[in-house]
């Protein structure tokens, strides 16, 4: 294989797994006309509120197995808003008992993200409310965030909504005023108006900050927090909002099988939480379609069990098929392979290769991401071999290949390379309030990356949330698999809360808690605050970590030499060098991250091997294993003994 088919094929490897924050991702790997019928409904519910013909139009119920695609189509649909000038909000239900703080908390995760015109999704709102009004441009631009507020400019854009439509401007004007501070450049403002959108109420906090931009001292709930976005969003544009991973509730409970001759009275609650919840929201907001993503029999129980009907409301759609025919196939996989290897400069002898024309002939019977596992299997197989071998039909057997003994010496380049990073590369930021947002996703998406790359065979059930937005309620969450079919999945959250300020404290706390699903009742949903510096000691504030606590919540703190070890990560990955994979499955780094041995050591297999350390790169080492090709992951068996490397026990 030469260095350039090697490099493509490099590039060729991904993470074919979907995950709910995907859809905000381009949709660049979409096949018009996978589900034709589908697709239609969706478009006909987008006309309704894109011309405006229906205020509350009837929402619609995506169904489909795992890995047929309704994460990629709501990423199309996300797309083909925007384009209209729509607006795009993702709610990921954990929790039926907070079903509003939940849509609130996703509802402001996603005026964060980008809409079509490379803004945030707020400031377009803000700047198109603002453009309505005839905004002078000093006040314009203060408005839109673009330098800080001030009282009188506020004052000035509230009652220009008003006047533009009375009675939103008079029913929102609280909440447009916290908007506009949310999305200011001042951080004491922004915190302000944060802690009014969270509902946090006004005895847990000195009122005086609200008092100050003309917030009145009348608590809102979540629910009517999300009604004025709505009607305020409405003024400028369609919305749509999805509402995922409702099944885990579900899979949890009596009806995962719907055998019981008497179902558990607090499953039925749950069932009728969510739908009436769905039901709700719907008639709550205004100029959007509502769309439901479940498995077929989640939206049937919720028919059969919910006290409130959901077919008057509803319109659900043919389920989502597995791939129709060859050429959808194979587009896929052209859609998918083409800008891998037109970022490198290479001209593959046919699109697919490695993957021979002929395997497509067979994938009617596969979901997209069935398929595209099967090849990433191959790809795998390929890469340790350093061999092209063409994938002629998809019941091609993968030879697994053979534990081979290989001298350590092929990792010292990474080695060296791994502890001049951590030597050199800054972490001054990574703590700090002002941004933390900014740079804790990527620290730690690289330590759970290359947590999951050192799990070995394990790793497969394993996927880490794409980039969050740019104010996110979570910095990174780790999911596991738990059942394919039924969608169920065990969660590790993680938060990073540098805000000394009591307000600010407390507002990312509870969104991080809420968006995390963190409850006593459900083991399977975890979160990790990490923090160096003391809470407050407020009686609220002592009260909310207290509550926090009971619920399962932990505080981790952070020492400068996880930092280090993350960043270097992060760079490794970026960098992307050759046997890097190989090198993290033998090497497993992320075990020397102490808050990630604190918060994963459950995920580790109980007859593992205690984990070698990266060594020091300049002691002679004896040979290692190279890891076997499993599928979808390297990986290799129970690391043999390094001379000359400590190992260290993973904390549990």
């Amino acid at each position: 294989m030469s260095s350039r088919e090697l490099e493509a094929l490099r590039r060729l490897k991904g993470n074919y797994v979907e995950g709910p924050d995907d859809v905000w991702s381009p949709a660049t790997f979409h096949v018009e006309g996978l589900n034709r019928t589908v697709e239609r409904a969706i478009l006909g519910g987008l006309d309704d509120v894109v011309t405006g013909g229906a205020t509350n139009p009837i929402g619609l119920v995506l169904r489909g197995q795992r890995g047929t695609g309704k994460t990629r189509l709501l990423g199309w649909i996300r797309e083909r808003l925007q384009q209209d000038s729509g607006y795009f909000f993702l709610i990921e239900l954990l929790d039926a008992q907070t079903f509003w703080e939940s849509a609130l908390s996703a509802i402001l995760d996603g005026l964060s993200r980008n809409g079509a015109e490379g803004e945030s999704q707020l400031k377009i709102l803000l700047r198109r409310l603002s453009e309505l009004t005839d905004m002078p441009r000093g006040v314009h631009r203060e408005v839109i965030g673009n330098r800080a507020v001030t009282r009188e400019s506020l004052d000035a854009f509230v009652n220009r909504v008003r006047t533009l439509n009375p009675h939103v401007g008079k029913d929102t004007k609280d909440t447009l005023r916290a908007l506009v501070l949310y999305a200011g450049a001042d951080y004491d403002a922004q915190d302000v108006g944060d802690g009014f959108l969270r509902s946090l109420k006004e005895e847990e906090f000195d009122g005086s900050g609200r008092a100050a931009w003309g917030i009145r001292q009348l608590p809102k709930t979540p629910q009517e927090i999300v009604k004025d976005i709505s009607r305020l969003l409405a003024l400028t544009g369609p919305s749509v909002i999805a509402v995922d991973q409702i099944d885990g509730l579900v899979t949890r409970s009596s009806f995962a099988t719907d055998s019981a001759a008497v179902h558990d009275w607090n499953d039925l609650i749950t069932i009728d939480q969510v739908a009436g919840g769905l039901m709700a929201l719907r008639e709550a907001t205004r100029r959007t379609l509502t769309i439901v993503s479940c498995l077929q029999q989640t939206w049937t129980f919720i028919e059969k069990y919910a006290v409130d009907t959901a077919r008057d409301r509803f319109k659900v759609m043919p389920n989502l098929k597995p791939l129709p025919d060859a050429e959808a196939a194979q587009e896929l996989v052209e859609k998918r392979f083409a800008p891998r290897f037109a970022g490198v400069g290479f001209a593959p002898p046919y699109p697919t290769w490695p993957i021979r024309p002929t395997v497509f002939e067979g994938a009617s019977e596969y979901t997209p991401r069935q398929l595209l596992t099967k090849i990433d299997a191959h790809i795998d197989a390929c890469l340790a071999e350093e061999q092209v071998r063409e994938l002629e039909h998809l019941n091609q057997t993968i030879d697994r290949l053979p534990i081979q003994v290989i001298q350590p010496a092929i990792f010292a380049d990474l080695d060296a390379r791994f502890a001049d990073l951590k030597r050199l590369t800054p972490t001054d930021d990574a703590l700090n309030s002002a941004v933390e947002d900014a740079v804790m996703p990527a620290l730690l998406a690289a330590g759970l990356s290359a947590w999951i790359d050192g799990l070995g065979e394990a790793g497969a059930q394993f996927s880490v949330d794409p980039p969050p937005s740019s104010k996110p309620p979570l910095h990174a969450r780790l999911r596991r698999t738990l059942d394919e079919e039924t969608e169920d999945e065990e969660h590790w959250a993680f938060r990073a809360i540098a805000a000394t300020h009591h307000i600010a404290a407390l507002s990312r706390l509870r969104a991080a808690s809420v968006t995390a699903g963190l409850n006593a009742e459900v083991s399977r949903r975890r979160l990790f605050v990490l923090r160096n510096v003391a809470w407050t000691q407020g009686p609220k504030t002592i009260a909310a970590v207290a509550e926090f606590e009971k619920a399962g919540g932990r505080v981790l703190t952070v020492d400068e030499e996880d930092l280090r070890v993350l960043a270097a990560l992060r760079q490794l990955y970026a960098d992307n060098p050759p046997n890097l994979r190989a090198w993290l499955a033998v090497r497993r780094p992320a075990r020397d991250v102490k808050l990630l041995r604190e918060a994963l050591g459950d995920t580790l297999p109980e007859t593992e091997a205690e984990p070698a350390s990266v060594p020091d790169p300049t002691p002679a080492l004896t040979p290692a294993l190279v890891p076997t090709i499993t599928g979808a992951v390297l990986s290799s068996p129970a690391p043999a003994p390094i001379d000359a490397v400590s190992s260290r026990a993973a904390a549990s």
